[in-house]
């Protein structure tokens, strides 16, 4: 991902007369690993004879520590998994209920030789743990919000780590230890003099690094969503029968998904950067909407303005580029952009070539 080092970016917005203009050429990307938990912990067993703590909820992997001094790490079984996978991204959501103790870990090859991040307050530690020592560390500023389902990425290649939470980068640094030893992924709790530890994880995927696709890293959104689906999209009611956002709200939930790819993820009043929050400011300005449920795009370079003075992100402008073709989208894609394309009747965001 591009670091966010201008305070203006550039929104492009292509659009494409004809539906079949759409299709980006998209390389086939490789999931090694993926578990949603459907299926209980079938795939995984545990390393530290704590089992009896993890437990599946709502389709979740959910553990519950009640004791000082104890940890609990499930790895996949080795059934599920290849040793000879190298260069990966590990993605899960990690949603951290209770306690003090936040760990993630990852190329664990027993219980004496593994990393693990590990967070405290605003802080992490980055350790990578040799026959029981700790030969190699590295902190600095990373913050995972409680109640709150994180979406954490570890890119581990050749010893260089890059990690991105909720896809803002966190950690780019290189460990000079590295033994070309990737071992397994891992979900891990711990609890020390501080305890309960509640956390949940979901969403475990693993990917190649090796023939991945270029895809930006967009947290998906979808105008379907049952928090806004039913929510009057501007003034709907009086021009329509279907007035939800899922029925008009495609191009304020690419708006919002852009948005929250360049970090800007609150609004001026503190609320979450979604489509019921753009599609109520947009409605509080009298510039907000034009016409029929038209957006105004200088209405929503103004509100990322604002959001500037107020948290010092990106300030957001718009450039629209007409035509058939993809070589623009395609452009802006190549040097960490994306883009929201739009062709006859809806909008979508374009993040990978």
């Amino acid at each position: 991902m591009l670091k966010k080092i201008f305070t203006k970016v550039l929104i492009i917005l292509i659009a494409l007369y004809y539906a079949f203009s759409l299709s980006l050429p998209v390389s086939a990307e490789t999931i090694l690993f993926e578990d949603d938990f459907s299926n209980g912990f079938e795939k995984w067993e545990s390393v530290r004879d704590h089992f009896d703590m993890w437990s599946i909820v709502d389709n979740q992997a959910d553990v519950f520590i009640n004791t000082s001094s104890t940890l609990a790490e499930l790895v996949p079984k080795d059934f599920y998994w290849n040793p000879e996978w190298k260069n990966i991204i590990y993605e899960l959501d990690y949603n951290y209920i209770q306690g003090a103790d936040k760990n993630i870990s990852f190329g664990f090859r027993d219980v004496l030789n593994w990393y693990e991040i590990h967070f405290v307050g605003t802080s992490y530690i980055l350790s990578h743990v040799k026959n029981g020592q700790v030969v190699w560390d590295n902190t600095g500023y990373a913050h995972i919000i409680n109640n709150f389902s994180n979406h954490v990425s570890i890119n581990l290649n050749e010893g260089k780590i890059i990690v991105f939470i909720n896809n803002q980068e966190v950690i780019n640094i290189e460990d000079p230890t590295f033994d070309n030893d990737y071992g397994k992924i891992g979900i891990k709790a711990g609890a020390g003099s501080v305890y309960p530890t509640h956390a949940i994880y979901d969403n475990i995927v693993v990917r190649s690094l090796d023939n991945l696709i270029s895809k930006l890293s967009i947290s998906k959104q979808k105008q379907t969503d049952i928090n806004w689906a039913n929510e009057e999209y501007d003034s709907a009611r009086e021009w329509s029968d279907n007035f939800g956002i899922d029925r008009w709200g495609c191009l304020i939930t690419s708006i919002s998904m852009i948005m929250n790819f360049h970090g800007i993820d609150t609004m001026p009043n503190s609320e979450a950067v979604n489509p019921t929050t753009i599609n109520t400011w947009l409605k509080t300005q009298p510039d907000g909407f034009i016409g029929s449920g038209q957006v105004n795009w200088m209405a929503i370079t103004r509100l990322t303005r604002l959001i500037n003075e107020e948290y010092s992100t990106p300030k957001l402008e718009y450039k629209m580029v007409p035509g058939n073709e993809l070589t623009t989208a395609i452009a802006e894609i190549n040097i960490g952009r994306p883009v929201i394309l739009q062709i006859p009747g809806h909008f979508l965001v374009g993040d990978g070539v």
